[in-house]
């Protein structure tokens, strides 16, 4: 029998966290209970502002460490008006267990798992049909982990949006990777602002580099 060990950031996260969660969780109980080779663990903590409630901090060290030593983790929404913008922010949490575990590419799928799904869509079926794409967002670097500034009452707040060539081969290899494992290989499109941007000219000579090899 297989055993996974999951952490679960459940109703110990955020607004509609629990609420998405709990979903999740019915779904790999399901899973359990239809097959007898597999057995899932699941282990409970805080994260974002029911952490900061709790503890003081978005991400504690424990529950960092029992999230690196898992074979997945589930978690629902971060964040909420109640947190604000202080200096302890919810999302502080997910970003540093996003840099902490090297979740670097966000896969976001989509497509119809089933025909029948098909009339459901609110698009007419011979629009949608035949829909099958993968969104690839890069998630450790840019604007989220640039210098920032409030607004001190001046009117004024700034964001900026760092980026590396290593930081960009890395999520352009997984869309590579993902579109070769097509059959036939998929296309992959790289969305940019290359025209006024220059972490978006960076972005567009690497990705044109790493996919030309």
């Amino acid at each position: 029998m297989s055993s996974y060990n999951i952490v679960v950031f459940a109703g110990k996260c955020d607004h509609c966290g629990p609420e998405v969660t709990a979903e999740g969780l019915k779904i790999l109980r399901a899973i359990e209970k239809s097959s007898n080779d597999i057995k899932f663990s699941f282990q409970e903590h805080n994260l974002g502002g029911a952490s900061i409630d709790a503890t003081g901090e978005p991400l504690t060290d424990e529950a960092l460490n029992a999230a690196k030593n898992a074979d997945a983790v589930l978690l629902g929404a971060i964040g909420g008006p109640k947190w604000g913008t202080g200096k302890v922010r919810p999302e502080q949490g997910i970003l540093k267990l996003r840099k902490e575990m090297g979740t670097y590419g966000n896969l976001r799928p989509c497509f119809f798992a089933s025909e029948s799904l098909v009339e459901q869509s609110p698009l007419k079926a011979e629009v949608c049909k035949g829909t099958n794409f993968n969104i690839v967002r890069e998630l450790t670097g840019g604007i989220y982990f640039g210098e920032r500034k409030e607004d001190d009452g001046s009117g004024h707040a700034l964001d900026t949006e760092p980026y590396s060539r290593q930081e960009i081969e890395r999520v352009t290899r997984l869309a590579a990777y993902l579109a070769l494992a097509e059959d036939p290989p998929a296309p992959v499109w790289s969305l940019d602002k290359a025209n006024v941007m220059a972490t978006s000219r960076l972005w567009r000579k690497t990705v044109t580099e790493v996919m030309e090899k």
